[in-house]
Protein backbone atom coordinates (compact mmCIF):
# COMPACT_ATOMS: atom_id res chain seq x y z
CA UNK A 1 0.00 0.00 0.00
CA UNK A 2 1.53 3.60 -0.74
CA UNK A 3 0.91 6.64 0.51
CA UNK A 4 2.22 9.90 -1.47
CA UNK A 5 1.24 12.85 -0.42
CA UNK A 6 2.40 15.79 -2.79
CA UNK A 7 4.22 12.83 -4.69
CA UNK A 8 6.58 11.98 -1.35
CA UNK A 9 6.13 9.13 0.34
CA UNK A 10 6.50 4.73 1.65
CA UNK A 11 5.13 1.89 0.25
CA UNK A 12 4.58 -0.92 2.62
CA UNK A 13 4.58 -4.37 1.19
CA UNK A 14 2.28 -5.98 3.11
CA UNK A 15 2.15 -9.18 0.35
CA UNK A 16 6.18 -10.02 0.80
CA UNK A 17 4.66 -9.98 4.63
CA UNK A 18 2.27 -12.70 4.03
CA UNK A 19 4.08 -14.70 1.36
CA UNK A 20 5.60 -17.07 3.51
CA UNK A 21 2.34 -17.39 5.47
CA UNK A 22 0.42 -18.70 2.35
CA UNK A 23 3.16 -20.92 0.92
CA UNK A 24 2.81 -22.82 4.73
CA UNK A 25 -0.87 -22.35 4.58
CA UNK A 26 -0.90 -24.55 1.33
CA UNK A 27 1.06 -27.17 2.73
CA UNK A 28 -1.38 -27.35 5.36
CA UNK A 29 -4.40 -27.44 2.90
CA UNK A 30 -2.59 -30.40 1.44
CA UNK A 31 -2.29 -32.37 4.84
CA UNK A 32 -5.72 -31.38 5.50
CA UNK A 33 -6.91 -33.02 2.28
CA UNK A 34 -5.42 -35.85 2.88
CA UNK A 35 -6.38 -36.12 6.85
CA UNK A 36 -9.96 -36.01 5.45
CA UNK A 37 -8.62 -38.99 3.16
CA UNK A 38 -7.97 -40.66 6.36
CA UNK A 39 -11.46 -39.92 8.33
CA UNK A 40 -12.71 -41.04 4.90
CA UNK A 41 -11.44 -44.35 5.26
CA UNK A 42 -12.16 -44.90 8.40
CA UNK A 43 -16.01 -43.69 7.88
CA UNK A 44 -16.25 -46.74 5.11
CA UNK A 45 -14.61 -49.20 7.10
CA UNK A 46 -16.90 -48.79 9.92
CA UNK A 47 -19.94 -49.35 7.61
CA UNK A 48 -18.49 -52.33 6.26
CA UNK A 49 -17.68 -53.87 9.73
CA UNK A 50 -21.28 -52.95 10.86
CA UNK A 51 -22.69 -54.19 7.54
CA UNK A 52 -25.27 -57.60 7.74
CA UNK A 53 -23.04 -59.97 5.98
CA UNK A 54 -19.97 -59.74 8.73
CA UNK A 55 -22.96 -60.39 11.59
CA UNK A 56 -23.86 -63.29 8.84
CA UNK A 57 -20.33 -64.46 9.22
CA UNK A 58 -20.16 -63.90 12.92
CA UNK A 59 -23.16 -66.14 13.64
CA UNK A 60 -21.70 -68.80 11.33
CA UNK A 61 -18.60 -68.88 13.66
CA UNK A 62 -19.91 -68.71 16.46
CA UNK A 63 -22.01 -71.30 15.67
CA UNK A 64 -19.18 -73.47 14.01
CA UNK A 65 -17.05 -72.95 16.72
CA UNK A 66 -19.77 -74.39 19.81
CA UNK A 67 -20.92 -76.99 17.28
CA UNK A 68 -16.81 -78.27 17.02
CA UNK A 69 -16.44 -77.48 20.63
CA UNK A 70 -19.49 -79.76 22.05
CA UNK A 71 -17.69 -82.82 19.55
CA UNK A 72 -14.33 -82.22 21.24
CA UNK A 73 -12.04 -85.60 21.77
CA UNK A 74 -12.28 -87.80 24.67
CA UNK A 75 -9.51 -88.04 26.81
CA UNK A 76 -8.64 -91.45 25.57
CA UNK A 77 -9.39 -90.29 21.82
CA UNK A 78 -6.13 -90.11 19.70
CA UNK A 79 -7.98 -88.41 17.05
CA UNK A 80 -6.70 -84.72 16.89
CA UNK A 81 -9.01 -83.44 14.13
CA UNK A 82 -11.66 -82.37 15.74
CA UNK A 83 -9.66 -80.33 18.21
CA UNK A 84 -7.56 -79.04 15.37
CA UNK A 85 -11.50 -78.44 13.78
CA UNK A 86 -12.30 -76.70 17.52
CA UNK A 87 -9.08 -74.00 17.23
CA UNK A 88 -9.34 -73.70 13.71
CA UNK A 89 -13.34 -72.03 14.10
CA UNK A 90 -11.84 -70.36 16.99
CA UNK A 91 -9.25 -68.95 15.42
CA UNK A 92 -11.65 -67.52 12.57
CA UNK A 93 -14.28 -66.19 15.15
CA UNK A 94 -11.50 -64.04 17.46
CA UNK A 95 -10.47 -63.07 13.48
CA UNK A 96 -14.06 -61.83 13.04
CA UNK A 97 -14.57 -60.49 16.54
CA UNK A 98 -11.25 -58.71 15.83
CA UNK A 99 -12.70 -56.58 12.75
CA UNK A 100 -16.11 -56.02 13.90
CA UNK A 101 -14.87 -54.39 17.03
CA UNK A 102 -11.06 -53.19 16.41
CA UNK A 103 -12.60 -50.06 14.54
CA UNK A 104 -14.85 -48.81 17.06
CA UNK A 105 -12.30 -49.44 19.87
CA UNK A 106 -9.49 -47.45 17.74
CA UNK A 107 -12.36 -44.86 17.55
CA UNK A 108 -13.53 -43.98 20.82
CA UNK A 109 -9.71 -44.37 21.95
CA UNK A 110 -8.56 -41.64 19.29
CA UNK A 111 -11.47 -39.38 20.77
CA UNK A 112 -10.18 -40.23 24.42
CA UNK A 113 -6.81 -38.92 24.06
CA UNK A 114 -7.68 -36.06 21.56
CA UNK A 115 -10.34 -34.62 24.33
CA UNK A 116 -7.90 -35.31 27.12
CA UNK A 117 -4.50 -33.95 25.18
CA UNK A 118 -5.15 -32.03 21.98
CA UNK A 119 -8.25 -30.51 21.84
CA UNK A 120 -7.43 -27.20 24.12
CA UNK A 121 -3.92 -26.89 22.30
CA UNK A 122 -6.16 -27.26 18.71
CA UNK A 123 -8.48 -24.41 19.97
CA UNK A 124 -6.01 -22.10 20.62
CA UNK A 125 -4.20 -22.56 17.42
CA UNK A 126 -7.30 -21.83 16.16
CA UNK A 127 -8.07 -18.81 18.04
CA UNK A 128 -4.27 -17.55 17.38
CA UNK A 129 -5.43 -17.91 13.62
CA UNK A 130 -8.52 -16.03 14.09
CA UNK A 131 -7.08 -13.23 15.62
CA UNK A 132 -3.98 -13.21 13.12
CA UNK A 133 -6.95 -12.81 10.55
CA UNK A 134 -8.48 -9.91 12.27
CA UNK A 135 -5.14 -8.34 12.05
CA UNK A 136 -4.79 -8.29 8.30
CA UNK A 137 -8.13 -7.38 8.03
CA UNK A 138 -8.13 -3.77 10.11
CA UNK A 139 -4.67 -2.92 8.28
CA UNK A 140 -6.74 -3.32 5.06
CA UNK A 141 -9.64 -1.59 6.70
CA UNK A 142 -6.80 1.23 7.76
CA UNK A 143 -5.30 1.28 4.37
CA UNK A 144 -8.68 1.58 2.48
CA UNK A 145 -9.56 4.30 4.06
CA UNK A 146 -6.14 6.16 4.02
CA UNK A 147 -6.53 5.48 -0.08
CA UNK A 148 -10.16 6.43 -0.13
CA UNK A 149 -10.03 10.24 0.95
CA UNK A 150 -12.22 12.36 -1.39
CA UNK A 151 -9.90 14.97 -3.04
CA UNK A 152 -11.21 18.76 -2.49
CA UNK A 153 -12.45 20.20 -6.03
CA UNK A 154 -10.92 24.04 -5.84
CA UNK A 155 -7.31 24.79 -6.50
CA UNK A 156 -6.68 27.04 -2.89
CA UNK A 157 -8.75 23.37 -1.19
CA UNK A 158 -6.12 21.16 -2.89
CA UNK A 159 -3.26 23.22 -1.83
CA UNK A 160 -4.43 23.55 1.95
CA UNK A 161 -5.36 19.58 1.43
CA UNK A 162 -1.48 18.88 -0.02
CA UNK A 163 -0.09 20.90 3.03
CA UNK A 164 -2.18 19.19 5.39
CA UNK A 165 -1.35 15.74 3.89
CA UNK A 166 2.46 16.43 4.31
CA UNK A 167 2.05 17.39 7.91
CA UNK A 168 -0.14 14.04 8.57
CA UNK A 169 2.83 11.61 6.67
CA UNK A 170 4.88 10.95 8.75
CA UNK A 171 2.13 10.24 11.73
CA UNK A 172 0.27 7.96 9.14
CA UNK A 173 3.54 6.12 7.89
CA UNK A 174 4.24 5.60 11.38
CA UNK A 175 0.39 4.60 12.30
CA UNK A 176 0.85 1.82 9.27
CA UNK A 177 4.61 0.45 10.24
CA UNK A 178 3.63 -0.06 13.77
CA UNK A 179 0.40 -1.80 12.18
CA UNK A 180 2.53 -3.59 9.65
CA UNK A 181 4.90 -4.93 12.42
CA UNK A 182 2.26 -6.30 14.22
CA UNK A 183 0.61 -7.90 11.55
CA UNK A 184 4.35 -9.47 11.27
CA UNK A 185 4.33 -10.60 14.80
CA UNK A 186 0.68 -11.86 14.48
CA UNK A 187 2.08 -13.92 11.49
CA UNK A 188 4.94 -15.19 13.02
CA UNK A 189 2.52 -16.45 15.88
CA UNK A 190 0.19 -18.08 13.31
CA UNK A 191 3.22 -20.34 11.44
CA UNK A 192 3.81 -21.54 15.17
CA UNK A 193 -0.35 -22.04 15.73
CA UNK A 194 -0.62 -23.75 12.00
CA UNK A 195 2.58 -26.27 12.99
CA UNK A 196 0.95 -26.90 16.02
CA UNK A 197 -2.61 -27.97 13.86
CA UNK A 198 -0.40 -30.07 11.64
CA UNK A 199 0.99 -31.79 14.23
CA UNK A 200 -2.54 -32.41 16.37
CA UNK A 201 -4.00 -33.41 12.40
CA UNK A 202 -1.16 -36.15 12.71
CA UNK A 203 -1.66 -37.68 15.57
CA UNK A 204 -5.46 -37.71 15.10
CA UNK A 205 -5.88 -38.80 11.37
CA UNK A 206 -2.53 -41.03 11.28
CA UNK A 207 -0.59 -41.85 14.37
CA UNK A 208 -3.12 -42.56 16.61
CA UNK A 209 -5.34 -44.99 14.87
CA UNK A 210 -2.28 -46.96 13.65
CA UNK A 211 -0.65 -46.78 16.83
CA UNK A 212 -4.15 -48.18 18.22
CA UNK A 213 -4.93 -50.64 15.77
CA UNK A 214 -1.14 -52.36 16.27
CA UNK A 215 -1.98 -52.96 19.42
CA UNK A 216 -5.25 -54.41 18.93
CA UNK A 217 -3.37 -56.62 16.10
CA UNK A 218 -0.67 -57.42 18.91
CA UNK A 219 -3.29 -58.35 21.48
CA UNK A 220 -5.10 -60.73 18.50
CA UNK A 221 -1.68 -62.24 18.21
CA UNK A 222 -0.79 -63.11 21.87
CA UNK A 223 -4.44 -64.44 22.19
CA UNK A 224 -3.52 -66.82 19.60
CA UNK A 225 -0.13 -67.60 20.17
CA UNK A 226 -1.57 -68.61 24.03
CA UNK A 227 -4.44 -70.32 23.30
CA UNK A 228 -4.52 -71.91 20.14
Amino acid sequence: MAIQPVGVGVTLTIGEVLDPLNDLVERFSALALLASAALGLQLALGQMVTSLWLSGLLSIAVMMYLITLWHQPQAEDSDRAPLLRTQLWLKILSALLFLRFALIIMLLSTHVLDQAFLVAKQDAAMEGLSNASSSIQQLQDSERTITDVPQPKGFLDRTAQQIRDVFDASDRTLDLKSQLNEVQARIEESVEDIINLIVIFILQTLLLPLAIFWLCTWVLRSYWRRSL
